[in-house]
């Protein structure tokens, strides 16, 4: 159970941050949202917040004194080959993905270099690494029976992921349960990572 504890979302407006979201409530957590959107059917403090723009301190105005878990989900794809990205999409791109998280291959090493960092402080840092999940965000990947059949057969247990598939780990990763848990990236993948 998440009763009693405030747990801040950044991208719960679409796909796993907004499974996760609904999954904490269903659980009884108090939810801090920042994003561009207020998330639909999820009960929480909402501080609008566009990453590219405005500052964090800026934006987090209304958290609370304490924060129990802190989930950071945006992000964006963007398969158009290199040389196709026009200036404005290379820097949305990198604002996301790098300035925001960092992007995908540094991710491993800024989560145990955080989670080194705070362990003296009793503060736990883990990754999740999904494989292609059917969110808004990779729709166009999976548009169509062929598409979605191709990109099912490419994983091991024969299906791409579903939001509450990594929203699951993240809730779990959050809890007392997993109070022993720090510094890792777990593939929630549908055995790409470690079958293929």
């Amino acid at each position: 159970t998440m009763q009693g504890k405030n747990i801040l979302i950044i991208g719960a407006s679409s796909g796993i941050g907004h499974a996760l979201a609904l999954n904490l409530q269903a659980q009884g957590a108090t939810l801090f949202t920042a994003g561009r959107r207020q998330p639909e059917g999820v009960q929480s403090t909402h501080m609008m917040w566009d990453i590219m723009t405005q500052p964090a301190a800026e934006a987090l105005n209304q958290l609370p004194d304490v924060l129990h878990g802190l989930v950071y989900a945006p992000g964006s794809i963007n398969l158009k080959p290199f040389q196709r990205l026009s200036v404005d999409d290379y820097r949305n791109d990198l604002e996301i993905n790098v300035l925001g998280a960092v992007a995908k291959s540094a991710v491993e090493g800024l989560t145990k270099a955080l989670a080194a960092e705070f362990a003296p402080y009793n503060m736990r840092v883990n990754a999740v690494a999904p494989s292609l999940t059917d969110t808004p965000l990779a729709g166009f990947l999976l548009e169509g029976e062929t598409k979605r059949d191709a990109a099912n057969k490419r994983h091991p247990l024969n299906r791409v992921g579903t939001p509450d598939d990594i929203a699951g780990m993240a809730a779990y990763l959050l809890s007392d349960q997993a109070s022993w848990i720090t510094g890792q990236i777990i593939g929630v993948d549908g055995g790409m990572g470690s079958l293929k």
